[in-house]
């Protein structure tokens, strides 16, 4: 580990165990991972045999990143959109008319987009296709592609899916897809050392990529990454069509730098990693729309969401908020890109071995990191906190007059006052009249959204507050319920 400057030495420790014991199982020559929190390089790892020559890797050490090249293409889609060039709702057969669908119903450009499309799962095809020259892809389309369900009818896995937007960017745009990214967002947003093939100049050279041979058990020792006779080289394959869904080389540093691009979606000042050109790249509102779950993969009884969003892989979790994320798997490298817009957290990381699997060893960094990060909670309105002030004085000492005067119109025909100030006299029966302390709280709900309990003589009377959509909010919603003293 190096460069770590970590907020808890504790944090530290964990997370060296959890790469340490990734190290010892040899899954790859190399790994080469880092850790960013608020713009600041907080970790890094970088060990191993990055090139089969003894190179450990750097931070400026080029990897595949295979399809977390997808959410450049996703951006490259939405980018068109907003100068008005392209239409997500259009279906296929009007941008590529010389596509045949297999099967009942027509994908439009968002269905791509979000994985929903119909078209089969189809990674080991696929990754063998990048190459794939123009004249081969128009025979691809004119042979006809086949649905496995009807568009829009749930999430599957297509890498064809982002090979069609390759070529709509292509059509629509009328640049060649590798050099509309490089002109729209690698130029623009200083990511030098990314491109789509060997020669990307990356100042820490590039990393070879390899499989285990078959058959051979590896010679490495407890803490050691695997032997180089262990291993077998693989070539790499040239650009093509199938590029869009993940040819694309970079470095940790230029990936982070693209993470952090995206995270910033979230904010609305200025972050450490912002500058002022990057709205310009692509909105704020398009980055979020990127990062939103427009297809469902699935959910928990414990309320985390799964989904995918536009070339991305969006978590929402109950407690810890969203995460974001996106794997890439090529013969020869396993890489991944996880961020928490929340807090500010970027972890970026990248092995040699064909499909490594880097990102369990990325997740369980990521869970120590939010383990040990507050969360933040949003700023509220001043008038919820104004609302706030005055519904208590409120529950001390009802008025009708003073209740309207707080209160949305709907407030009094959703509950008549004789009915809440019944209520309000039924739970103080429960826990006791008020008591003239501190109360706790608030917990910002959202910016409109209150939490908090005023204490009573035997207990707690828990208050929940929800203001009106106008410029001029009033509470549309109060919520009282007793919470009595544990004995």
């Amino acid at each position: 580990m190096s460069e770590s400057n970590p907020e808890s030495k504790n944090l530290q420790q964990v997370m060296q165990q959890i790469v340490e014991t990734r190290v010892a199982r040899a899954v790859s020559p190399s790994l080469a991972a880092a850790f960013w929190q608020r713009g600041e390089l907080r970790a890094s790892w970088l060990l191993g045999d990055a090139d089969g020559q003894g190179s450990e890797p750097q931070l400026d050490t080029a990897y595949r990143i295979a399809s977390c090249t997808k959410s450049f293409t996703a951006a490259a889609v939405l980018l068109l959109r907003e100068r008005g060039q392209l239409n997500l709702d259009l279906g296929l057969a009007e941008l590529l008319p010389e596509l045949r669908i297999v099967g009942t119903g027509m994908p439009t450009v968002r269905m791509l987009l979000s994985m929903s499309a119909g078209l089969p799962t189809d990674n080991p095809w696929a990754d063998r296709q990048e190459s794939l020259d123009q004249d081969g892809m128009r025979k691809l389309m004119l042979g006809g592609i086949r649905l496995v369900r009807l568009p829009d009818e749930g999430y599957e896995y297509s890498n064809l899916s982002y090979a069609l937007l390759g070529q709509l960017i292509e059509r629509v745009s009328g640049v060649e897809y590798r050099r509309f990214i490089e002109t729209e967002f690698l130029a623009p947003l200083g990511m030098n050392s990314t491109g789509f093939d060997q020669t990307v100049p990356a100042s820490g050279g590039l990393a070879v990529g390899f499989r285990s041979r078959v058959g051979e058990p590896s010679s490495a020792g407890e803490g050691e990454l695997a032997s180089r006779s262990f291993w077998q080289p693989q070539p790499f394959s040239s650009p093509g069509q199938f590029s869009a869904i993940g040819g694309l080389f970079s470095t940790l540093r230029d990936l982070a730098r693209w993470a952090s691009w995206l995270s910033d979606a979230f904010t609305e000042g200025p972050t450490p990693t912002q500058q002022a050109s990057d709205d310009a790249v692509l909105s704020r509102a398009a980055r979020r729309e990127m990062q939103q779950i427009h297809t469902l993969i699935g959910s928990d009884d414990g309320g985390l969401a799964t989904g995918y969003g536009f070339g991305l892989f969006v978590q929402q979790h109950p407690e810890r908020g969203k995460t974001v994320s996106h794997s890439g798997g090529y013969p020869g490298f396993s890489s991944q890109m996880v961020w928490h817009p929340e807090s500010s957290s970027v972890l970026i990381g990248f092995e040699n071995a064909s499909y490594a699997k880097v990102g369990e060893l990325l997740t369980a960094l990521l869970a120590e990191i939010l383990e040990g990060t507050p969360r933040q909670q949003a700023e509220p309105w001043p008038e919820a906190l104004k609302a706030k002030a005055a519904v208590e004085a409120l529950l001390w000492n009802w008025d009708d007059n003073l209740a309207r005067s707080i209160f949305a119109e709907n407030v009094e025909l959703d509950k008549s006052f004789p009915e809440r100030r019944a209520e309000l006299g039924s739970l103080l029966d429960l826990v006791g009249p008020l008591q003239h302390k501190p109360a706790s709280g608030p917990t910002v709900i959202t910016a409109a959204q209150l939490a908090w309990s005023m204490p009573t003589e035997r207990g707690e009377l828990c208050c929940k507050i929800s203001l009106s959509p106008l410029a001029e909010p009033l509470v549309q919603e109060l919520e009282l319920s007793a919470l009595p003293e544990s004995r």
